[in-house]
């Protein structure tokens, strides 16, 4: 094999890893209750996307 498609290879087994690892998180209660109290309290920007979020910072 060439080694360009070694490192895709390894790319793709390193997203399948990703995916099945996601697939069987679980937060636990206390994380997001933590998480909520802390949104209440601050006032956070959303970001319809990256590029948005771009602008904001380089402004």
């Amino acid at each position: 094999m060439k080694p360009g498609k070694v490192e895709g290879m390894e790319e793709m087994l390193e997203t399948l890893v990703e995916i099945y690892t996601d697939a069987f998180y679980e937060v636990k209660e206390e994380y997001l209750e933590k998480l909520e109290k802390i949104r209440k309290e601050e006032d956070f920007e959303t970001f319809s996307d990256v590029e948005d979020l771009r602008k904001l910072i380089e402004e």
